[in-house]
């Protein structure tokens, strides 16, 4: 194991390697890194197709995964967990991409938006959540008469992102490198044109809007090529390296049929996600190598929602089984909390196997 700051090697640390499927979730087995960083980790699949496994590992009191493992023998890259030192003091982010999609309106005139942005912590350190720290680790404004308030799929889970006031606040850590973060609420039709700012530079902002007659106004936003998404057709206007402080002017005034079926993965699908993966994996650095082989059975391709409800799932389980003597009202928290997430889990994992 190695701390990704310094690249120095961190031994005798603990890695567990962990199944989750429908039938059931739990830790398999567990070892200690060697002095050089290295874990071997061996067990037996079993069980239903569907079974997701990774590997963690605790260090500095933050959780940190794998990928899930998909091949028969996992070494390299895909078993490498990165870690790192960690602060509560600010750290350098840069919002890489926001992706706001505005829908036709509902019957009574209401359009459903959906924001994406794809942030980065461009330090080398884990920045934490205070209890003091009202903004989280990250948070964004959300506008004027928003409501219905939803967390959509994305890089962080439904109990992290909250809304505060007028906010959105993020209260997790946040390790270096990207995550992407979705949310969703409506607008009454008086709430348009909709003025958003931009509060940090912003490298790509995408606007997109299903209604033919729309209008975006801001600081380097250009209208482009309309896009169709599930038969449905945006325009789509399309801005690089819009400065702090930039107000966008979106105008939809022209009335369609109402629109009441978002399909997330479609739309994120479309706003360019292999971009992420590119500057994902060009903030990456080695931090576990797995030294020999660990044998595995074939998995299905799995979404990424199911994967983050599996490494939810885990992190729940380890900050449990850390509680010396928890209280009967953490316990039945814990248990209600797990029984939701693992419910969730199957739902992701019977899409996964409608789509085979």
């Amino acid at each position: 194991m190695q701390r990704d700051s310094a690249a120095e090697p961190v031994a005798g640390t603990w890695v567990t390697v962990h199944r989750v499927a429908r039938d059931s979730a739990g830790p398999l087995d567990s070892t200690r890194t060697d002095a050089g960083g290295a874990y071997v980790l061996r067990y037996r699949p079993f069980g239903s197709d569907d079974a997701i496994y990774f590997v963690s590992t605790r260090y500095g009191g933050v959780a940190y995964f794998t990928s899930p493992l998909r091949e028969p023998v996992v070494k390299g890259e895909s078993a490498e967990i990165s870690v790192f030192d960690t602060t509560s003091k600010p750290v350098p982010m840069t919002v890489r991409g926001r992706h706001l999609i505005v829908s036709a309106p509902d019957a009574r005139g209401a359009r459903d938006v959906i924001e994406v942005y794809e942030i980065s912590n461009d330090s080398s350190v884990t920045l934490l959540d205070r209890e003091d720290a009202p903004r989280g680790t990250w948070s964004v404004p959300l506008p004027a008469g928003a409501r219905d308030f939803r967390v959509r799929e994305g890089e962080v889970p439904a109990d992290a992102l909250l809304l505060a006031g007028s906010r959105a606040v993020l209260h997790m850590p946040f390790a270096p490198g990207l995550k992407q973060i979705a949310f969703s609420y409506s607008l009454a039709p008086e709430r348009f044109p909709l003025t958003v700012a931009s509060e940090r530079n912003t490298s790509v902002f995408e606007v997109l809007v299903e209604d033919p007659h729309a209008t975006v106004q801001g600081p380097r936003m250009a209208a482009v090529d309309p896009v169709l998404v599930e038969g449905r057709s945006f325009r789509r206007f399309l801005g690089q390296d819009v400065p702090a402080g930039a107000r966008i002017v979106v105008d939809a005034p022209a009335p369609q049929p109402p629109w009441t079926r978002w399909i997330v993965p479609a739309l994120l699908a479309l706003l360019g996600l292999a971009m992420v993966s590119a500057l994902a994996m060009s903030r990456r650095r080695p931090a576990l190598a797995s030294r020999a082989p660990t044998p595995i059975a074939p998995e299905p391709v799995v979404d990424t929602d199911a994967a983050h409800l599996a490494q939810r799932i885990a992190s729940l389980d380890d900050a449990f089984e850390r509680e010396a003597a928890p209280s009967v009202e953490a316990r039945e928290a814990y248990e209600r909390t797990r029984a939701t997430l693992k419910s969730e889990l199957s739902d992701a994992l019977a899409r996964v196997g409608a789509s085979h």
